[in-house]
């Protein structure tokens, strides 16, 4: 079966090629609908944002109402969903959006949740497409950026195994096996992803599962809004949905449409041949981390195969992996000493390799020796460095972020911890990457969330509140 579609064809691309610009949407729209876990009505707003601003989800039912980048960075480990989120705030179920999105060529947009969950609607892509075809698309000046992959990189665990390969075309192959189920035993969809063929031929397909699989969540409330209205449900090895498939490989057309949307998390179009077998969201984000650190930012042209050029330095500085800081200095160490009133050996970062005042966002340095003084108590037979410091260190870049947006005749102070959470163990060597994001600037205080990293692995992360105080009052 296949549905009809009203997209216009894509035009022929001509003797001069232009190059790809960005796009949102022309006007907000807004829909509303039930989520899959809480089963409770929640609201999406899709709103135009400017150029490279990129996807960015929000929380309208919090305080503060927290932004939260459509990143990898942002990942909430949830079974059975892709979730992300910023300390307390998260969002479920955020992986048939971002798949609309990908697949129909948007690069920027703010999107409002009001509540802890994307509505699930029938359980595919095709309610977000339609949402956007009525609120319309609008090509922006700014030229559209990919990213390109220029050797094969492949991912296994156990009978789970990810490739990809290079491409001049974003093109998914899949393999959906099922053993123990005979209507879905074995099956393969590949496909190259365009705005057309999302929209005509893997937008429609909804999640689907084995009524074994999904009894225990059902009966234990986990899956509130679960019902044969929004997903495909098997059981007995009969589809138990009246209406039966949309497609007759409908379930591997999904597995493509998940797999686009938790790809999507890259931050910007791909260009590469996807190869999966058996990978569901965490497979996906797994192999998504590791392929984030060979891709290469370019700027593409509209028509497929065309050469493509060198991504713009300022948004090439802005998908460095942790490694690419080496050369980078914004602030060096007399720089930082101008602004923190922090010394040895409680001044905790040797410098800023990037800094984003409109983004709100600052990356800061600190190289962890075995010559620290807090080594010779802390464990000194495993030097470990201790978890309130790298809280510090991650305050003391936050410092330097609130000077920087303007508040420079004030320190910050630090007010509270919150969410604070330790992953991985700092030892001497490391090299400490501190990022600290604005989530809120007052003229009394404010908050940031800061996370460090060694070796692109998040090791320690947390809300920080400050109060800004006028130095003369110290």
């Amino acid at each position: 079966m296949s549905l009809a579609c009203s997209l216009p064809s894509a035009q022929t691309a001509s003797v001069t090629q232009k190059r790809a610009k960005q796009r949102t949407l022309q006007s907000k729209i807004s829909s509303s609908g039930v989520g899959l876990f809480s089963g409770e009505n929640g609201t999406i707003t899709l709103c135009p944002a400017p150029p490279n601003h990129g996807i960015v989800f929000q929380r309208v039912d919090i305080p503060d109402k927290p932004r939260i980048p459509a990143r990898l960075d942002f990942i909430h480990a949830m079974p059975r969903c892709t979730a992300i989120g910023i300390g307390h705030a998260t969002i479920q179920t955020v992986e048939h959006l971002l798949s609309a999105i990908y697949g129909s060529g948007v690069d920027n947009l703010l999107i409002e949740v009001s509540g802890p969950e994307v509505p699930i609607f029938d359980g595919s892509a095709s309610r977000f497409v339609q949402m956007f075809e009525e609120a319309g698309y609008l090509e922006q000046n700014e030229e559209k950026v990919c990213l390109k992959l220029a050797h094969p990189l492949s991912w296994s665990k156990d009978d789970v195994h990810l490739m990809a390969l290079p491409s001049d075309e974003f093109r998914v192959s899949y393999t959906l096996h099922y053993p123990q189920s005979s209507t879905l035993c074995s099956q393969f969809f590949s496909t190259q992803i365009t705005q057309e063929i999302f929209a005509c031929e893997i937008s429609p397909c909804r999640t689907f599962s084995l009524y074994e699989e999904v009894e225990p969540f059902i009966h234990s409330g986990l899956i509130k809004g679960g019902s044969l209205e929004n997903a495909v449900v098997i059981k007995e090895d009969k589809i138990v949905n009246p209406e039966g498939l949309r497609f007759s490989d409908e379930m591997v057309r999904h597995k493509i449409l998940d797999l686009v949307g938790d790809f999507s998390l890259l931050g910007y179009p791909l260009q590469a041949h996807l190869i999966a077998i058996r990978s569901g969201h965490s497979s996906n984000i797994a192999f998504a981390k590791i392929l984030q650190k060979y891709l290469n930012p370019v700027v593409t042209n509209q028509a497929q195969g065309q050469e493509v050029e060198p991504m713009p330095k300022k948004l090439e500085k802005m998908r460095m992996s942790q490694e690419s800081f080496k050369e980078s200095v914004v602030l060096d160490i007399k720089g930082i000493k101008k602004i923190l009133p922090h010394r040895y050996p409680f001044l905790l970062v040797d410098r800023i390799v990037y800094l984003n005042l409109e983004e709100g966002l600052i990356i800061g340095q600190k190289n962890v020796t075995g010559n620290e003084e807090f080594f010779q108590g802390h464990f000194p037979q495993v030097p470990l460095m201790p978890g309130f410091l790298i809280l510090e260190a991650l305050a003391q870049a936050g410092g330097v972020l609130i000077h920087q947006k303007g508040h420079k005749d004030k320190l910050a102070v630090l007010l509270n911890v919150n969410n604070g959470k330790f992953r991985k163990p700092v030892v001497p060597g490391d090299s400490l990457m501190l990022h600290a994001k604005a989530l809120h600037v007052g003229s009394k205080g404010g908050k940031i969330l800061g996370r460090a990293f060694v070796h692109d692995q998040l090791v320690a992360e947390a809300e920080i509140g400050f109060a800004l105080v006028e130095w003369e009052k110290l």
